[in-house]
């Protein structure tokens, strides 16, 4: 299943490899926190500070791998894109800013419903429970997951096209 692959897929999946374990990663450092999601800046900044190492080393060794072997089998380590891979990668930008947009508009929403409850008096146990103020941190935290799931869509959206073939 592996040599199957073109170098434009297996870097694909080397992308949302480093994606998801550099995401699970900080999650996992900034939930092992004293405050968790509210920690200070100091702390947040080691925590993202180790996350990009990560992700750095881990691109370096498994590109590198990639590239040493189809070195091995006479294939270049990048091929020239063609108009199939110009639709592909477009097809899954557009999918991508389709996600984006939608999880922005959730959250939108999301706040001018606390802003539309507060203001003008809806009341019930329902109301209070959907309608909890957020904190600006975690209003980053839903950004930042928000980017990372429209990341994956794009790399999904491109190997469903490739492995599809047309």
């Amino acid at each position: 299943m592996l040599f199957e692959l073109t170098n434009r897929e297996k870097n694909l999946w080397v992308t949302l490899f480093i994606d998801i374990s550099a995401m699970a990663m900080y999650f996992f450092k900034v939930g092992s926190l004293d405050k968790g999601l509210y920690s200070s800046a100091g702390d947040m900044t080691s925590v993202l500070i180790s996350v990009i190492n990560y992700s750095i080393l881990v691109s370096i060794v498994l590109y590198g791998l990639i590239a040493f072997q189809s070195s091995r089998r006479d294939q270049p380590a990048e091929e020239p894109a063609d108009e199939r891979d110009y639709q592909f990668e477009a097809k899954a930008n557009r999918s991508a800013l389709y996600t984006l947009h939608t999880c922005i508009i959730c959250l939108v929403g999301y706040l001018y419903l606390g802003y539309v409850s507060e203001h003008f008096g809806f009341q019930g146990a329902w109301v209070e429970n959907i309608t909890k103020p957020l904190e600006p941190i975690i209003i980053l935290h839903i950004l930042l997951v928000a980017a990372f799931i429209s990341d994956c869509t794009k790399a999904l959206v491109q190997l469903f096209h490739y492995r599809r073939g047309y």
